[in-house]
């Protein structure tokens, strides 16, 4: 099945990121280098650290409570947040994990629309959940 991209949704504490046009989700390991003379001039390697990181951007709301002020809390704080990686339709599996906003940027161009872009960076595991419905 095809998932239309504005289905997916980014929720943080349990509420969802308003006016993201943009969402990310990243899932990466390193691969330390573990090759030795025995291995007849090909690279080898393990499998070693995991991460994973969260990008968004979207259409900038100053109100309280808002995405910019949800965001830059984050970081005046020092507080993490439970995030929800999902999509709202009918689903077998959606992410969800604790993040730090690593960083938060505020566009304000002239005569044009006022932006926000975030990076959220996975504190711990990211779990992979098994659900029957959109109610993640």
């Amino acid at each position: 099945m095809v998932y239309n991209g504005t289905a997916v949704l980014t929720r943080l504490d349990g509420t969802t990121i308003a006016l993201l046009r943009e969402a990310s989700l990243e899932i990466s390991q390193e691969l330390p280098d573990a090759t030795t003379k025995d291995s007849l001039a090909w690279a080898e390697n393990i499998n070693g650290l995991r991460s994973w990181s969260v990008s968004v951007s979207g259409l900038c709301d100053f109100s309280n409570n808002a995405n910019a002020d949800t965001l830059t809390d984050m970081i005046f704080n020092r507080a993490d947040a439970s995030l929800q990686f999902f999509p709202q339709t009918n689903t077998n599996i959606y992410f969800y994990g604790n993040v730090d906003l690593e960083s938060c940027s505020i566009s304000a161009p002239m005569e044009d629309v006022c932006t926000l872009e975030g990076s959220l960076k996975g504190n711990g595991t990211l779990t992979k959940g098994a659900v029957a419905n959109s109610n993640a």
